[in-house]
């Protein structure tokens, strides 16, 4: 599942760096895939939030106090930052970020939460704040002393604050509550097992037909009111659970062939390096097919990022996490150890 959802976001970004504009012209009549575009990053986003909920969540833990709390909390992020830190050095260069105040705020992973028009979170990176905001919340509301009541005010007074600051204060990113049920029921499904439960089996058989349906109203809905999906949270919740519960089932068709198996797994291993790295990658490769080899045909540049980027920039990133697995998580912590 989680190597459906980075290739996704690949497919998703490619566009940037060759074509530039989801407006294609073939056969002499103009396509325009922008609205479609959109709506495939929801769901590889979605998914991937969804997946962070119920990994984290897999062992079904609770934390005697905050202290403890905060030892999961600080194992979790050592294995975000760093690589994370070395991606934030590359987009500074490549969207020429050199404010020191704004390169803070991304390197507490703050971007979401100080979100403004003066500092805007950079591409890509603002999924780490999210994942941060999410996580930091997690281990606090499993602390076991905390009573049921406290963690609802917690929560409740949260979701009311960060509201407050997204709509009037206009110094907080919406989409720290636009994906915040996918983690919960990533949560949800990792602590229940919703996946095994009857009813979400039979739903299962019928989802294909159902996302369709929910996919093709998301689009009208957009084309009608000239709105993205965001602003329609019904209609893009739904949305998003109805592709995890797809892409559940197709994984377990399809991971019944070894090989394929295989293959899935050593692309969900390195998902989070394709994520950190992809866009400095093809960055790279793009403005040394235009300067260095002089390429400007938009065709040869886009084979060229598909057929000689992706298999670099996976190549990068299950380099740069096999070396940090081994070596440079073991100075902060035993990797196999539950907390």
């Amino acid at each position: 599942m989680r190597s459906v959802g980075i290739s996704t976001i690949l497919l998703y970004n490619l566009p940037d760096y060759c074509f530039k504009s989801y407006r294609f012209h073939l056969f002499g009549t103009t396509v325009d895939l922008s609205q479609l575009h959109h709506l495939s990053l929801q769901c590889s986003l979605g998914l991937l939030v969804f997946l962070a909920g119920s990994l984290i969540n897999r062992h079904q833990l609770t934390f005697p106090n905050i202290q403890t709390a905060g030892k999961f909390l600080f194992k979790k992020l050592a294995k975000l930052f760093p690589l994370y830190y070395l991606s934030l050095a590359l987009f500074c260069y490549l969207y020429s970020m050199f404010d020191w105040t704004q390169i803070m705020i991304h390197v507490l992973g703050l971007q979401l939460i100080f979100a403004s028009d003066g500092y805007s979170p950079l591409p890509t990176l603002w999924y780490v704040g999210l994942i941060l905001v999410y996580y930091s919340l997690f281990s606090l509301l499993n602390i076991h002393k905390i009573s049921v009541l406290y963690k609802v005010a917690i929560l409740a007074f949260f979701v009311v604050i960060l509201c407050v600051c997204s709509t009037y204060l206009q110094i907080a990113d919406g989409r720290l509550i636009t994906y915040s049920l996918p983690f919960l029921g990533g949560i949800l499904a990792a602590k229940n097992n919703l996946f095994d439960a009857r009813v979400v089996r039979k739903a299962a058989l019928i989802n294909p037909g159902l996302f369709c349906v929910i996919f093709s109203l998301c689009f009208v809905w957009q084309h009608n009111y000239n709105l993205t999906i965001e602003h329609n949270a019904i209609l893009l919740n739904l949305l998003m659970f109805s592709f995890v519960l797809l892409i559940y089932r197709l994984s377990n068709f399809v991971c019944q062939n070894a090989q394929v198996n295989q293959f899935l797994h050593t692309i969900a291993y390195c998902a989070y390096g394709i994520f950190l790295f992809h866009r400095p990658i093809w960055f790279a490769l793009e403005k040394m097919m235009r300067s260095l080899f002089l390429v400007e045909n938009v065709h040869i540049i886009t084979a060229s990022l598909v057929f000689l980027g992706i298999p670099l920039i996976v190549g990068v990133s299950y380099v740069l996490l096999t070396l940090y697995d081994r070596y440079g998580i073991t100075a902060w912590y035993r990797p196999d150890a539950k907390i």
